[in-house]
């Protein structure tokens, strides 16, 4: 009856610690709150616990990477390298989180897309909207669709393209979100212009800059205006294209397209020297599929123009950015990739059922490996707690030896000796004058509370005397010159100078913040350094290449780490500079 008790007790530990929430750090969590409306926010706020993420859990870490890499998305920083969100994908395929994994799944689409592998890209986003079937993040699977929509537009299948683009569409309107939902629309209308549908993409333009109106987005009305022109242009209304187009140019929204189509337009009115001097603009743009449509309407005019070497130069351009762009485009790998999930969706049919009674036999298997973990990890954490209580113990008599040094060598124990000095006076003029020997050890005692005095007195002097030759050094006045000059910046090497300056001035000060709490970083080293020196809070800040926010959290968790209980930063301030 015992064991059963026991047994149903550790399952029922494990089972709380299985659904118990995880405490992420502050940081963390202000940047999950903010990286939507604010991304940049949130990547300060994530730098600021670069250094300790690494002491954190595993879950923690694997959600602190995948948080910046999605900030960096955000703020339209490119993927390089997919070493880290590979990491992190595996991760979360073993974790057993659906929402973290899809999200996984849809920033490693986001990463090979940065990177020009399409056929990655699409599967990592169809792994993305597998994963997330049952998910109510509706809006992370619009997104999804929204990514593999554009991918497959890109590499001229539209008819993929439109799919994915309707499934947006549906999600966007379902969650009522106007800006999204007009800005789908507009993608569909680009798809049917591809497509030289342009009755059905007239349509679709103008229902996307109706949803707009509604929204007030003159951002995204005016870049609409851009392409509308391109479309009126092609069924004749040739005033209201130039009127769109120029309109589009002057408020400066989606200017490089609409500077482009200008100058097509032109041409094709027979207005030379306007389209070349809109065409000329855009051979000097970053986007090479507009280099590309800028280099042989050029090389066209040209040849109209008789200028046929000119013309030959253009047209040279206009072949070397269309290999680029061959280079990238992959549309028979993305075909073969489509013919392998709808073999795969079919499989996966067949392997659920298999799976279904090998999990029950696995289950089992579970249960008894569980019940040992829980063997294992109870002995751990009684060693763990134990050696936990020896720090503790240990931290304590640390901070108890510290305040003794300090009053040995402070004005109140000098203050002190001296009432007990002027007590012991009193008590040997009240002595009677054959009373040598109690007469004498009183002496004594007096002459021995006036020597501590003496030596502490000389103590003070001389700390006196280091501080003061140490605030007129140079490497103290360059500190606190970097601190309000912004063109000085501190190398290794002054830091490291610093370091030696301070422990000679305050006797091993390193040593002894490190016998408190050995796990120090060399960021938290180092803001003691500075308040140690008297530095302000945005001087430390600068110095340390971190916000004002992130040095009142890191006092204050080193505060906690010296002392094992919760203070102020003022409480740190204070300590750190009486050391």
């Amino acid at each position: 009856m015992k064991t059963q008790t026991t047994i149903i007790l550790l399952i029922g530990l494990l089972l709380s610690c299985c659904t118990s929430k995880t405490h992420y750090p502050k940081a963390m969590i202000q940047a999950e709150e903010c990286i939507i409306e604010h991304p940049d926010s949130a990547l300060a706020y994530l730098s600021s616990l670069e250094k300790e993420i690494k002491g954190e859990p595993k879950e923690t870490q694997m959600y602190y990477y995948l948080l910046t890499i999605k900030a960096k998305d955000k703020l339209y920083i490119y993927h390089t390298s997919d070493s880290l969100i590979k990491v992190i994908t595996q991760f979360y395929e073993d974790y057993g989180n659906n929402d973290k994994l899809m999200e996984a799944y849809y920033y490693m689409g986001s990463v090979y897309r940065d990177m020009n592998d399409a056929p990655r890209a699409l599967k990592a986003f169809q792994d993305a909207i597998d994963v997330g079937k049952d998910s109510k993040r509706y809006d992370l699977l619009a997104q999804t669709y929204g990514q593999m929509a554009t991918l497959f537009s890109y590499q001229g299948l539209y008819d993929e393209s439109l799919k994915f683009s309707k499934h947006a569409l549906d999600l966007y309107s379902c969650l009522k979100d106007q800006v999204k939902t007009a800005i789908t629309i507009r993608n569909i209308a680009r798809i049917y212009y591809a497509q030289e549908k342009q009755d059905s993409a007239l349509y679709y333009y103008r229902e996307a800059y109706e949803y707009v109106s509604k929204t007030n987005d003159q951002q995204i009305a005016n870049s609409l205006l851009s392409e509308l022109g391109c479309v009126y242009s092609d069924i004749g209304k040739i005033d209201s294209a130039k009127r769109m187009l120029q309109k589009a140019i002057k408020e400066k929204f989606d200017i490089e397209n609409a500077i482009l189509n200008l100058g097509i337009l032109y041409k094709r009115t027979g207005e030379l020297d306007s389209a070349q001097h809109y065409l000329n603009q855009i051979v000097k743009s970053t986007d090479i599929y507009k280099q590309r449509h800028a280099y042989i309407h050029l090389s066209q005019i040209e040849a109209e123009k008789k200028n046929y070497q000119i013309a030959l130069e253009y047209a040279y351009q206009f072949i070397k950015l269309r290999d680029s762009i061959n280079n990238i485009t992959q549309t028979e790998a993305i075909s073969k990739i489509q013919a392998l999930y709808n073999y795969q969706h079919t499989e996966k049919e067949n392997n659920e059922l298999k799976l279904a009674n090998e999990n029950k036999r696995v289950q089992v298997y579970r249960l008894l490996f569980v019940i040992m973990m829980l063997i294992t990890i109870s002995l751990f954490s009684i060693v763990y707690i134990k050696k936990k209580k020896q720090r503790v113990i240990e931290k304590e008599r640390e901070l108890r030896r510290i305040k003794e040094e300090q009053y040995a060598q402070s004005i109140e124990r000098i203050e002190n000796n001296k009432k007990e000095i002027t007590k012991l006076e009193m008590l040997l003029h009240k002595a009677e004058e054959n009373d040598f020997v109690n007469k004498r050890i009183i002496q004594s005692q007096k002459e021995q509370l006036e020597h501590i005095n003496h030596q502490v007195i000389a103590i003070r002097k001389e700390q006196s005397l280091l501080e003061s030759t140490f605030e007129q050094s140079q490497i103290y006045l360059l500190f606190h010159k970097a601190g309000n000059n912004a063109n000085i910046k501190i190398t290794e090497n002054e830091w490291t100078e610093l370091q030696m300056a301070i422990d000679k001035t305050y006797h091993d000060f390193t040593n002894r913040l490190y016998a408190l709490y050995p796990q120090l970083s060399l960021l938290e080293l180092r803001i003691c350094y500075l308040i140690k020196i008297s530095m302000q809070v945005k001087e430390i800040a600068k110095l340390v290449n971190r916000s004002k926010p992130a040095i009142s959290i890191a006092r204050t968790r080193l505060y906690k780490k010296f002392h094992g209980t919760e203070g102020a930063v003022e409480m740190l301030d204070r300590f750190i500079i009486n050391l």
